[in-house]
């Protein structure tokens, strides 16, 4: 039985989105992301997060979501759904700034 748990966290580059969250051997279900800038110069940062195939660059036919994230914000992308991550598919994500941006992705795997 799958429970609900983190699946992944990391600070998310700039320029080429890259992985945070590749299952690896499992069926990955997403329900929450959850971003926080914690850029503390007042900058905002601009997220975005993408779903496509493992080892693939990330486009704009791949994005999920596109947002604006004022410093020291959190913002939780509460999914109504499950967004379902086969093995060969990976969650990508890039921010403005490099290591600015702290990503963490709940849900469960099987």
């Amino acid at each position: 039985m799958a429970t609900h748990q983190l699946l992944a966290s990391d600070q998310l580059p700039t320029g080429t989105a890259a992985n945070i969250y590749d299952p690896i051997g499992v069926t990955g279900m997403v329900k929450n992301i959850v971003l926080h800038n914690s850029n503390t110069s007042g900058t905002p940062e601009t997220v975005e997060i993408y779903l496509n195939a493992t080892g693939s660059a990330a486009t704009d036919a791949d994005k999920l979501l596109k947002v604006s994230i004022e410093a020291g914000e959190t913002f939780e992308w509460s999914l109504g759904y499950m967004l379902i991550v086969v093995d060969a598919n990976s969650i990508k994500g890039k921010s403005t700034t490099a290591d600015k941006v702290n990503c963490f992705i709940f849900g469960a795997d099987e």
